[in-house]
């Protein structure tokens, strides 16, 4: 065997480990790769993407955050060709999963320039907690008071 040949081996090898890895590790509970998407999928990016084109968004952030955190270098095109060798099907995200994903978007907290940009173009609907105040005063009577008027200083006793 040459040495180019045997180098391609380990390669291919530390590629296998790699893509097992990437199969394996659980991004659900990876709190750092959670706090990421929710900063890359706000809610208008994943409006009017098919359930595949959004699947395939989060498979390459998944795909990117494992590369920078593990010192690899995987590719979208390694990811399925080792599938379709396994007959793995965990890459693409359950409708499930992207709706979890979905919900964690709605309910993060904005930037301010986030929130600024919503103000601008008029989206106050996508702005998490946001109510509508009514321009009307509090049509209940007021209520009593039921502390003791306050005493002047020249009223106290010394």
């Amino acid at each position: 065997m040459s040495t180019s040949q045997s180098s391609q081996l380990a390669l291919g090898i530390e590629h296998d480990s790699g893509l097992r890895h990437f199969f394996s590790y659980d991004f659900s509970s990876d709190e750092l790769y959670q706090q990421g998407l929710a900063g890359i999928l706000t809610p208008d990016v994943l409006n009017g993407k098919s359930d595949a084109e959004s699947s395939d968004l989060v498979l390459r952030t998944k795909v990117f955050y494992f590369n920078r955190m593990f010192e690899q270098n995987l590719t979208l095109d390694n990811l399925h060709a080792y599938q379709e060798a396994l007959n793995v099907n965990d890459t693409v995200p359950r409708s499930g999963e992207l709706s979890i994903a979905h919900q964690e978007v709605e309910n993060r907290v904005l930037t301010f320039a986030e929130l600024k940009t919503l103000i601008e173009q008029g989206k106050t609907d996508d702005i998490p907690n946001n109510r509508i105040i009514p321009d009307s005063l509090n049509t209940a009577p007021p209520s009593t008071s039921t502390a003791p008027a306050r005493k002047k200083p020249w009223e106290t006793v010394q």
